[in-house]
């Protein structure tokens, strides 16, 4: 037994190992350049101690929020989204008198909103307030981002372009010169990261960047290539908030109070959303269910531990998390290997950073602003300029609108202001849609059946497997917070049912994160034998499910026109999977018309009827037309459609199966059709006309008794399940 283990125990250190190194390879990176980017207002000089800062705060906040973790592979690190808020607080600490030209107590303050930022994370957990973050519309958190994307280019961009020191080519050359080579390598990093996603993108960079830099350095010294470093080794200590323990510390950090408190409260909020928008992520690839209040609280006592060390804050990432489950990670020891890497690189490079040109973390930097704009609002800036119709038409511009004022104020360097603002413009404009339930109706399969009719047989069957089919009917607007809810109502149900139709003819938007999560559970219900369907939707919305910007697309054979066409198809499944009552072809003698006949009735009716055949799409009679036949279906389907007045559309109102007979009630009547009966397939049928129907009549009265008494069966059969229908809709 042992020796059986003993492999299996290896393979598993292997595989995690393995995992966690590559997930800290993707990491590595991302931390350097965030800490940088987080100390960048202190100036070049404290570079070094950013990156440090960078290492320090992704092991460690990886190391304690993995202990809470619902997902165990889960990996957290310090964002550009997180580390431009703590770079706003050190830029505003310049200016203020107690902290001016003081770069250890702006340090210790940046060190100070974290651990705050992590009470706060803890307090939204336990309070539940984590269920109101999750409720943030899609267009806030993506003003927010934008507006951090371009703070990070113009950051960037400035330092590039900044004259270069006397001696060397022009000044304007010389920013020519660094800005082509970062550009370069930033966009290098970009199509390396879009061409395969196995290969550690901006670390690949950043090597380069850095060779790149030495070669031409050793080769070419007149060209100018910014800083040849970072920073050097600091020999301060990393212990953060020792400035409080002066008097002269603490009155000056009372007095920052109030925006430090503001300040961490933003930075909480941004973190919470990342990281519960990145354990969405790990739910949707491991299919655990992630427990936001748990999580949430990790992430807190991730970030509080990482700032008594001197780390930056940091959120669970995406990127992280996917590379170390791909890898193989399932487990915290890969989280554990990953956040020791970042240690070792730490340790590593503290003699070594006067290696690490300038300008290779800014190209880092700028590849990670690229890709952090999102593409939703991408999307309709481009419809703005292309199609302003279409968007103001779809009402789009309302989002769009919230997404550009928070990215100008974002981008103005306002992060915190950007944030408060946007919450506030989102509040405003979405409270009425938001305040609704989802959730308008649900119902199974045998209380609603579709508009199809069937023989006797068929819905005794579906009938007694409807508990297998499931409707939910949904209203209002889909974001992150309530998708997430309906995920959660989706697996509830799929213990039970085999099909879900989600009918979303009163859902007047949705955002990408919450279709990132119908596209999800579409995919999965797939892969697990299930089935989720969506009827009704508006086109854009439909566009916005199809697309892979964010997910694996919906299919298009999970998306239907109306609830009625899902229905129907649930239902031809159901049957498919059942010993049908009706074969795919009904002989004559086992219809539902011809039900009680003797042999020798039979063949007087057979006598009279014709067999014909019509291919999909034929018209079998048409509105207002005079009923002269009627046609005993015996394979295929047909559907009954109306003149919608005014519009030049058809309305299909129901259909017809093998097994049924159509155009019999006008025609019994005597009457002109009152609908247009169109072949939805290849049709077999046979079909009785004026005259052989009256000669039936005279000769044999008592056969047209017995189909007159079948077809008012069937006509009764159909009227008491439109009225079960209309009983379950007003329940």
């Amino acid at each position: 037994m042992v020796g059986r283990i003993a492999p299996a125990r290896l393979g598993f250190l292997r595989r995690e190992i393995g995992a966690g190194l590559t997930a800290g390879l993707v990491a590595l990176p991302v931390c350097i350049a965030s800490g940088v980017l987080a100390y960048a207002p202190l100036g070049l000089h404290s570079l070094a101690q950013g990156a440090s800062a960078g290492l320090t705060g992704g092991a460690f906040s990886a190391i304690f929020a993995a202990i809470f973790a619902t997902p165990s592979f889960v990996i957290s690190s310090p964002r550009a989204s997180i580390s431009i808020i703590q770079a706003s607080l050190a830029a505003w600490l310049l200016q203020d008198r107690g902290f001016a030209g003081n770069s250890a107590m702006i340090i210790d303050a940046m060190s100070l909103c974290g651990m705050l930022a992590g009470v706060w994370q803890m307090l939204f957990s336990l309070t539940g307030i984590e269920r109101i973050i999750k409720s943030t519309p899609h267009p806030v958190l993506a003003g927010f981002i934008n507006g951090v994307a371009v703070l990070v280019i113009a950051q960037q961009m400035g330092e590039l372009l900044a004259p270069a020191a006397a001696g060397s080519l022009r000044p304007e050359v010389a920013g020519l010169v660094k800005f082509a080579l970062a550009a370069g390598l930033a966009v290098f990093i970009v199509y390396l990261g879009s061409w395969s996603k196995r290969v550690p993108a901006m670390l690949v960079g950043l090597l380069l960047g850095v060779i790149v830099f030495h070669v031409l350095r050793a080769s070419s010294p007149a060209v100018p290539l910014g800083p040849t470093a970072i920073g050097a080794p600091t020999s301060a200590s990393s212990l953060p908030l020792l400035s409080l323990l002066s008097e002269q510390g603490r009155a000056a950090f009372l007095g920052i109070a109030p925006a430090l408190l503001l300040s961490s409260l933003v930075l909480a909020l941004v973190a919470a959303l990342e990281s519960l928008l990145a354990y969405r992520v790990a739910q949707n690839l491991s299919h655990v269910r992630t427990e936001a209040a748990r999580d949430v609280f990790g992430q807190g006592v991730g970030n509080f531990a990482a700032a008594l060390v001197g780390g930056i804050a940091a959120a669970a990432s995406s990127a992280q998390l996917t590379a170390n489950y791909e890898a193989g990670g399932r487990s915290r020891l890969s989280v554990l290997t990953a956040a020791g890497l970042l240690l070792v690189v730490q340790a590593v490079l503290a003699p070594v950073w006067s290696l690490v040109p300038a300008i290779a973390i800014w190209a880092v930097l700028l590849a990670i602003a690229v890709l952090l704009f999102d593409p939703w609002s991408l999307r309709l800036a481009r419809d703005l300029l292309f199609a302003p119709a279409r968007l103001v038409s779809h009402g789009s511009w309302r989002p769009l609108a919230v997404t550009a004022v928070v990215t100008a104020i974002t981008a103005s360097g306002a992060v915190v202001g950007g944030v408060l603002v946007g919450i506030g413009l989102a509040c405003l404009l979405f409270i009425a849609d938001m305040s609704r339930s989802i959730e308008r109706r649900r119902y199974r399969g045998d209380e609603v059946l579709s508009k199809r009719q069937r023989p006797a047989g068929d819905v005794a069957l579906l009938h007694q497997s409807g508990r297998r089919r499931a409707v939910l009917e949904l209203q209002g607007v889909m974001f992150f917070a309530n998708a997430d809810e309906l995920s959660h109502d989706i697996n509830d149900l799929f213990r039970e049912a085999d099909m879900l139709l989600l009918d979303l003819r009163a859902v007047t938007d949705i955002d990408v994160s919450a279709a990132a999560i119908l596209q999800h559970e579409a995919a999965r219900s797939r892969r697990g034998g299930k089935r989720l369907l969506l009827a009704s939707l508006r086109p854009e919305l439909a566009d916005l499910l199809k697309s892979n910007e964010n997910g694996v697309p919906v299919p298009a054979d999970a998306i239907f026109a109306d609830a009625d066409a899902a229905l129907e198809w649930m239902e031809e499944e159901a049957l498919s999977r059942e010993v049908r009552a009706s074969p795919e072809s009904v002989p004559l003698e086992r219809h539902d018309l011809t039900r009680g006949l003797t042999a020798e009735e039979l063949a007087s009716v057979a006598a009279l009827l014709r067999p014909i055949g019509f291919p999909a799409g034929a018209v079998l009679c048409q509105e207002g037309e005079a009923a002269h036949e009627m046609w005993i279906l015996t394979r295929g389907s047909v559907s009954v459609r109306l003149h919608v007045a005014g519009t030049g559309r058809m309305k299909r109102v129901a259909s017809l199966g093998v097994g049924t007979v159509a155009g019999d009630i006008a025609f019994v009547e005597g009457s002109t059709r009152s609908a247009t009966i169109i072949a939805d397939e290849d049709v077999e049928c046979y079909v009785l006309d004026r005259e052989g129907y009256d000669d039936l009549l005279r000769r044999h009265p008592e056969i047209g008794i017995k189909l007159l008494a079948n077809l008012l069966g069937e006509t009764m059969r159909r009227l008491r399940a439109t009225s079960e229908e209309l009983r379950a809709m007003s329940a």
